[in-house]
C-alpha cells in the first residue's frame, strides 16, 4: 500500500485504486461494487444495463407525475409554514369537469 500522512487519509481513500466502491449508477439501481481501478471496465461493459435502469426510473417518475396531476395535494401545518406577510397563490382550477372554478 501507499504511505501517506494520517491527515491525508480522506484524500487517499477518495482516490485509492484499491478502495471498494459502489457503481456510480447505484442511485438508479445498479448493485455492482468493485475496486475503484476496476470500475471503468464495469461502466463500459454495463451501458445497456444502466440505460435500462435509467429508463425504468424515468418511466416511474413520469407515471408519478401523471398521477399527481389528478391528485389533491394536502399541506400539513399550513398556518405554521405561512409567514405573516406572504401571499400564496395557485392557478385557477375546476373542482369538477362541468363545475365551479
Amino acid at each position: 500500500g501507499a504511505l501517506f500522512k494520517r491527515k491525508e487519509t480522506y484524500k487517499h481513500r477518495s482516490q485509492c485504486p484499491n478502495e471498494e466502491i459502489k457503481c456510480s449508477y447505484s442511485k438508479i439501481g445498479c448493485k455492482h461494487e468493485s475496486l475503484r481501478k476496476d470500475m471503468p471496465e464495469h461502466i463500459k461493459e454495463s451501458n445497456k444495463d444502466h440505460l435500462t435502469l435509467a429508463m425504468k426510473q424515468i418511466t416511474t417518475l413520469l407515471s408519478t407525475t401523471i398521477k399527481m396531476d389528478s391528485t389533491t395535494i394536502k399541506m400539513d401545518n399550513f398556518c405554521l409554514k405561512k409567514t405573516n406577510d406572504t401571499d400564496w397563490y395557485s392557478p385557477p382550477f375546476y373542482s369538477h369537469p362541468r363545475g365551479y372554478k
